[in-house]
């Protein structure tokens, strides 16, 4: 195979022949035997113009004063680059869906903004949540309870050792941890303006509040429902057997993977809130088919309301016909004779819930919240058989965390893949992930998504420098530079970008000492 090297857009006077690289295994990463350019050094583009992110920016793009922390000379001077327009569009695209969750209704206007002024970030990411901020983690447990499987991952908005410590304490039975372990922007005063926001949930009051209030109306709906209440006393079909609801849970088999030797287990014993945000992800997802009338709309309601991995399939319904009228016309707003105009904007910010979450995984049926599993004796506590621990620090607010998950709501929506699947097999290759395969998702898995997410921290940071690390101004515009004009931290050899092949991105990827990924501590780890 031959590695190309790439200089930004080439220009016609420019020639770059291929790097060749001999041997076989890792001499083929190490060995490079010839680069041939035949071009004035004057011509070249400077290497801090090339970008691979795709990202547009303005101000440095157009002559800006700033000045550039690797060469030490003004951005205006240098060559300007034109940012080729598919990735102009990849960019904008990138921005609405962030301002979906930040101004919905409005989101076209706002990326617009965000484009074309890049200070436009400041009114969201204000000073506030540059000093008085909690930071993002990343927890991990066996996959499948299988340890010859790469980690399950799962991504923490909220990094709190208070509320998440790295030592739990002695559980011996469901939610013992206690009631009030819940979601902090799920819980947040949205009307009180001044008061402190840790988790960074105040800037997306627009989408939060409305997808608060419905989660209040689900969960004391169904808390008075008496099947759903009654569900521990009951019994129900294992096999052969009637066992317990807990029993059941704990055993019941949702798919079964690689010759039936992997078996997946998606219910977790919930809440009523939790139970209330797995309603909500299936009934505002948009199908394929516009919703037009009150009754299709009500139709596709109770049949999502009813489809739960916590329920058995085929057994009684899981809830009473008041309750489900209730849900339907009270919480949903999906009654005969009125508009479907609620119900229309509640399904539009739909794809704001994942990042209300403290902490947010995949299983199965695209991200839920996983702050169940810290409730759980088997998940979280010193004797856990799949025992959850923090793997991953990542340099980056809670605030920026929720706005970079914002960027790719496809991961939410899309078919859950297990195999044949490279996100499963061990090494590198279960974390590289090209950024149009994040942004325009086809498939999604627990593993795929987390290290998108890592990859959207780089890019958010690209943005804005209020969403990168630093103790002060001048650091972290060091690493706003870095990480717009090398999100990944590709290798450079001179002043050419090395495109690698797929087994060694993840070996070489953010090896420099100020690349973006060490500044925002996503570089490649071989433990997880």
């Amino acid at each position: 195979w031959a590695g190309t090297l790439r200089v930004g857009r080439r220009a016609p006077s420019l020639h770059a022949c291929r790097l060749l690289f001999p041997g076989i295994g890792l001499a083929l990463a190490l060995a490079p035997v010839a680069a041939c350019v035949t071009a004035p050094a004057s011509r070249l583009v400077r290497r801090q113009n090339a970008t691979s992110a795709g990202d547009t920016h303005p101000e440095m793009l157009q002559g800006s004063s700033r000045m550039s922390v690797e060469k030490g000379a003004p951005v205006k001077d240098q060559v300007p680059l034109s940012v080729p327009a598919d990735k102009q569009k990849r960019t904008r695209e990138e921005l609405e869906n962030v301002a979906v969750c930040l101004n919905p209704g409005k989101e076209s206007i706002e990326a617009k903004y965000l484009l074309d002024h890049k200070g436009n970030w400041d009114k969201w990411v204000k000073d506030e949540y540059l000093t008085h901020s909690d930071r993002v983690d990343g927890w991990a447990h066996p996959a499948f309870g299988k340890k010859n499987l790469p980690q399950h991952m799962i991504i923490g908005f909220v990094g709190d050792n208070k509320k998440f410590p790295l030592i739990p304490a002695s559980r011996t039975h469901f939610d013992s941890f206690g009631d009030h372990l819940d979601n902090a922007c799920f819980t947040f005063n949205y009307n009180d303006v001044r008061g402190p926001d840790p988790y960074g949930c105040r800037p997306f009051k627009k989408s939060f509040q409305p997808l608060q209030e419905l989660r209040n109306c689900i969960a004391t709906a169904i808390s008075h429902d008496r099947i759903w209440k009654n569900r521990y006393a009951e019994n129900f079909p294992l096999g052969k057997k009637k066992v317990p609801y807990i029993t059941w849970c704990n055993n019941a088999v949702s798919a079964e993977k690689l010759w039936k030797k992997v078996k997946i287990r998606l219910c977790v014993p919930v809440d009523n809130e939790r139970r209330a945000e797995e309603m909500m992800k299936f009934a505002l997802a948009k199908g394929k088919k516009d919703l037009k009338t009150v009754e299709q709309a009500g139709l596709h309601l109770r049949k999502k309301i009813e489809f739960s991995v916590t329920w058995p399939r085929g057994r009684s319904k899981p809830f009473t016909p008041e309750t489900m009228d209730t849900l339907v016309g009270k919480c949903f707003h999906v009654t005969k004779g009125k508009s479907l105009e609620k119900f229309k904007a509640l399904q539009h910010i739909g794809q704001c819930l994942p990042i209300m979450y403290d902490k947010a995984e995949i299983m199965g049926y695209g991200l839920i919240d996983a702050i169940a599993k810290f409730k759980l004796p088997k998940y979280y506590s010193p004797n856990a058989e799949a025992k959850l621990k923090r793997v991953r620090t990542p340099a980056a607010s809670s605030l920026c965390g929720r706005l970079a998950l914002a960027m790719l709501p496809r991961l939410s929506t899309a078919p859950y893949t297990f195999f044949p699947d490279r996100n499963l097999r061990p090494g590198e290759g279960s974390k590289y992930h090209r950024w149009e395969e994040c942004l325009h998702a086809k498939e999604q898995q627990c593993r795929k998504t987390y290290f998108c997410w890592e990859q959207a921290l780089s890019r958010m940071c690209g943005k804005t420098e209020r969403c990168c690390p630093g103790k002060n101004a001048e650091e972290r515009l060091a690493a706003h530079q870095q990480c717009y004009f090398n999100p990944k931290g590709v290798p450079v050899v001179g002043k050419f970008k090395l495109q690698l092949p797929n087994g060694f991105r993840t070996r070489l990827e953010g090896m420099g000492a100020n690349s973006c990924p060490k500044l925002m501590h996503t570089e490649h780890d071989a433990s997880v």
